[in-house]
């Protein structure tokens, strides 16, 4: 989750969004239909995650990195 560009992140939310296209077909109509952007959505439970347990000047590194992935990626 904390490594280099935070590509677990990016992996669950593919996971899920596949996941959501597949078995709830409504949820993914209504997501397509607000423009939400799934890693933004769980960005925030995903990043805080054991976010306790690292220093904080390693957990700035991995929101930046999650800000700055967020801002190509999208």
């Amino acid at each position: 989750m904390y490594g280099e560009n935070t590509p677990k992140l990016f992996e669950i939310t593919k996971s899920l969004r596949v996941y959501i296209r597949q078995n709830l077909p409504k949820m993914h109509q209504k997501l397509n239909e607000f423009n939400v952007i799934l890693e933004s959505l769980f960005a925030s439970p995903m990043l805080t995650i054991f976010a306790n347990l690292i220093p904080v000047e390693d957990a700035l590194k991995v929101l930046d990195r999650f800000i700055l992935g967020n801002f190509f990626y999208s």
